[in-house]
């Protein structure tokens, strides 16, 4: 029989023993019962085991071999502790790759889902032993190289290159708490989003959905992310964060996109091997060096029979959007099957994208994130209803009323708004947080507002000022007619609406039925 088998994965096996197997032994003598034999022979390193495993090893020699290992402990009537510790779980043997899995001794073998990352690995080394055994099925296994490398060995090499990789996990983790059920399910309707997930083709591929701030766009792409991966897409992700230094960056950006592709494509991960030896192959912050070696240099030659799908998430709070947007072409130049979501300011990079439309055409689509006046009312009586239970009736209904019209789409707006309702006791602390804005939501606008500072000159910064000073003060929502006469003959332009979108970003939202009005 042994000459028919290729292959053993091991799950949370005690190879050496466990030193449980002395506690259990102890508690069955106290209640006056013998321990049985097996009792005995699963002590660490008891005579039995040893022998088993000197005789197994003359049958493992031709065999691939693989032992994952529990890492949270299992508790006992009482007793917490790893069942099956991880000197344990190993056999020693030169032909075996070893491999911690997220669980406990009790749930190691048992999947969520497809995309479990416990089942990702197991079942990457499972293929990996097939298309050895069936592609070198003519030379004996003692004598072929190791060519299945150890995912504790990438996960190590790769976290030598990314801080704590595992970070990507957390991001979506965060946002995901903040999803409503129900709020986000309108995507899957949208028309070019249901274009840009059905086309079957192999051709590279970017949806923009823009939003303005505080609209939901970071929500969102968790639900995307969940989304794509309940369907069994292979998903890629990443979250830029203006306030943090390592999530501003292009290049962490892309090498934890090559770090999530390496986990879950045993291909990919053997071509980015030999780059993670050379410590100049992929330097700390050159973008396009890790673009062009860990992207273009090696998906371009794998003949991809699926597209990998990405969502990237807050474009407009990395280091330069214009550096990352302007690698893409590569993309379409070299028919590499990749998928592409950004979510965005409207404005933000507004160039780029179009040469990036121009570059993609048929294949750049775009949308917008609009938060629909349902998706807030699940939000607020999510975040009220429990909390506030004891509050007057009338007052409650009127703090909902207020929370829905004073938002006006702005789902960061009611995230910080409930977060201070909680620290309020009176009446008249709840109506002081309602009337001044959070303190965190200043800082998204000041950032916008630094940026056109940045940006234009001294006259456009001027007229930039007088418009947003005409919106702001006016008594009613101006039409684009009626701001266009109030600034000329000063401001003459060609097209109003694109000189407002031009220098005032995303301060300003223009609807040509409603009017012109201010984010506030």
């Amino acid at each position: 029989m042994t000459d028919t088998i290729r292959g053993v994965v091991f799950l949370a096996t005690p190879h050496q023993g466990s030193n449980l197997a002395d506690v259990l032994r102890k508690f069955l003598s106290t209640f006056m019962q013998t321990p049985k034999q097996y009792i005995n022979e699963l002590r660490h390193n008891s005579e039995a085991l040893v022998g088993i495993n000197e005789q197994y090893v003359q049958h493992a020699r031709n065999m691939h071999l693989a032992s994952f290992r529990e890492t949270q402990a299992t508790s006992i009537r009482g007793i917490k502790s790893l069942i099956v510790d991880e000197s344990s779980s190993k056999l020693n043997y030169p032909n075996e790759i070893c491999w911690p899995l997220n669980a406990n001794h009790h749930n190691v073998c048992k999947f969520a889902s497809r995309q479990d990352q416990n089942y990702i690995s197991v079942s990457s080394v499972i293929r990996d032993f097939v298309k050895l055994v069936t592609s070198k099925a003519a030379i004996p296994i003692s004598r072929r190289p190791s060519t299945v490398q150890s995912f504790e060995s990438i996960r190590k090499r790769l976290s030598g290159l990314i801080d704590t990789p595992e970070r990507y996990k957390a991001d979506h983790e965060r946002v995901s708490q903040l999803y409503v059920p129900g709020s986000c399910d309108w995507i899957l309707n949208d028309l070019h989003f249901r274009g840009w997930l059905s086309d079957d083709s192999l051709e590279p591929s970017i949806l923009k959905l823009s939003g303005s701030p505080g609209s939901g766009k970071s929500v969102m792409a968790g639900f995307l992310v969940t989304h794509l991966e309940e369907i069994q897409k292979r998903v890629q992700y990443f979250f830029f964060r203006y306030n943090e230094e390592a999530k501003r960056s292009i290049a962490v950006c892309l090498k934890m996109l090559a770090y999530q592709i390496a986990l879950c494509m045993p291909e990919y991960r053997r071509k980015i091997l030999p780059l993670l030896e050379d410590k100049n192959a992929l330097a700390r912050n050159d973008a396009r060096g890790v673009w062009q070696r860990a992207f273009v240099n090696i998906l371009s030659k794998m003949g991809l029979d699926e597209p990998l799908f990405w969502v990237i998430d807050a474009v407009d709070e990395c280091e330069s959007a214009q550096i990352l947007l302007n690698l893409l072409p590569a993309l379409k130049e070299q028919s590499i099957p990749v998928k592409i979501i950004f979510l965005t300011r409207p404005q933000a990079s507004f160039r780029a994208f179009e040469r990036l439309r121009y570059k993609f055409g048929s294949d750049f689509r775009q949308s917008e994130v609009v938060p629909t006046r349902e998706g807030q009312k699940l939000f607020i009586e999510q975040e009220l209803e429990v909390a506030y239970r004891e509050w007057p009736q009338n007052f409650f209904n009127n703090v909902k009323d207020d929370l829905l019209r004073k938002s006006k789409g702005n789902f960061l707006w009611l995230t910080l708004v409930t977060e201070e309702l909680h620290r309020c006791d009176t009446e008249k602390q709840v109506e002081e947080v309602l009337s001044q804005p959070p303190e965190d939501l200043v800082g998204v606008y000041s950032r916008i507002v630094s940026s056109i500072a940045k940006t234009y000159s001294e006259g456009e910064l001027q007229t930039a000022k007088k418009i947003l000073i005409w919106i702001t003060c006016a008594e009613w929502q101006l039409s684009l007619g009626e701001l266009e006469e109030v600034l000329s003959p000063e401001l003459t332009t060609l097209n109003i609406k694109r000189t407002i979108h031009r220098l005032c970003g995303d301060l300003v939202v223009v609807d040509e039925k409603k009017g012109s009005r201010t984010c506030d």
